[in-house]
Order: structure tokens, then C-alpha cells, then sequence
């Protein structure tokens, strides 16, 4: 009997370990999820709280123009971060170049601590990003990719900036 109930431990340890390695490897499904790695630390989209937070994560669509938006919010203890993504002519799944705001392709993390305000990041031409789109559904409106990109704090006075890496990075949506 205490084998038995000692294989049991060890296949539910073994399950549960399965689930957490599982749960942020990319899908294809439109499950409403964005994922990535912040300076080397995870990162996941759960949706923020307050009064503006909450829900899914944020994506526009146009498939007549191509233009394409995703964004997603996280709330932790040191405060809220979101990572959005903007690109202006996706028709087709392929590989997709985050440049910088002026050529409306880009990638971009902002970072609201407590007491300190918020600081944005963004990609730009001298240092692009990736986007890639893996599943781009028209019938069952799902849209799902990989992404990466390093951006960086507007210079400040004395002409540094502060840089952040993005890597690692997925998305699987759902867009109307």
C-alpha cells in the first residue's frame, strides 16, 4: 500500500511539474495570451487591476490594411509594466522589422513603479526588433507570433539612455 500511495506522490509531483513547463510554451489557438522575458526576468500578461486594467490582452486587426496592434499589461509588486507592439502592413505569416514611431513599426515597454513614475522604451532604427507571425487565421480571427526587440529611454541631459531587452516573446489572440 505505500508503494502504491508513494507512486501516486511522485506522478501528481510529476504532472504539476509537466503543467508550469508547459504553460508558457507558444500556442496557436487564440488563447489570449502574451509572454516574454524582461531584462532575462518572465514576464506574462495577467491582465492588470485598477480601474483602467483588467481583461485580455489588447489587439486590433485590420485585414485590409494589414495594420496590426497588441498590447499587454502586468501588475506586480513593484508595479505595472505593459509591452506593446505596432505594425503596419501584416498581411501574411513572415518576419516583420520594429523600427521606431516615425515609421509606425515598432515595440515598445513601459514601466510605472511606485514613487518613481513611468519610464517608456522604445525600439529604434539603429537597433530593430523582430516580430514574427506564426498563425495569422482569417477564419477563426486568430493571430499568433514571436517577438523580440531592444529599446531605450529618450537621452536624457547629459545624452545616456537606459536600455531594456524583450526576448523570448509570444503572442496568441483572438482579434474581431
Amino acid at each position: 500500500m505505500k508503494r502504491i500511495y508513494y507512486l501516486l506522490i511522485m506522478l501528481l509531483a510529476v504532472s504539476f511539474t509537466a503543467c508550469e513547463e508547459d504553460e508558457d510554451s507558444p500556442t496557436q489557438t487564440g488563447s489570449g495570451t502574451m509572454v516574454a522575458k524582461v531584462n532575462g526576468k518572465p514576464w506574462r500578461h495577467n491582465g492588470g487591476g485598477g480601474v483602467m486594467g483588467g481583461g485580455a490582452v489588447h489587439v486590433a486587426y485590420n485585414p485590409a490594411t494589414g495594420f496590426f496592434t497588441i498590447g499587454g499589461i502586468r501588475d506586480d509588486d513593484e508595479g505595472r509594466s505593459s509591452i506593446d507592439l505596432r505594425i503596419v502592413s501584416v498581411k501574411q505569416t513572415g518576419e516583420y522589422v520594429l523600427r521606431d514611431e516615425a515609421n509606425g513599426t515598432y515595440g515598445s515597454l513601459r514601466v510605472n513603479k511606485e514613487r518613481i513614475g513611468p519610464k517608456y522604451y522604445f525600439t529604434a532604427a539603429a537597433s530593430p526588433g523582430r516580430v514574427t507571425i506564426t498563425k495569422l487565421d482569417g477564419a477563426n480571427k486568430i493571430i499568433s507570433g514571436t517577438f523580440s526587440f531592444r529599446a531605450q529611454t529618450e537621452p536624457d541631459e547629459n545624452g545616456g539612455a537606459e536600455t531594456v531587452e524583450v526576448t523570448e516573446g509570444w503572442f496568441d489572440v483572438k482579434y474581431r
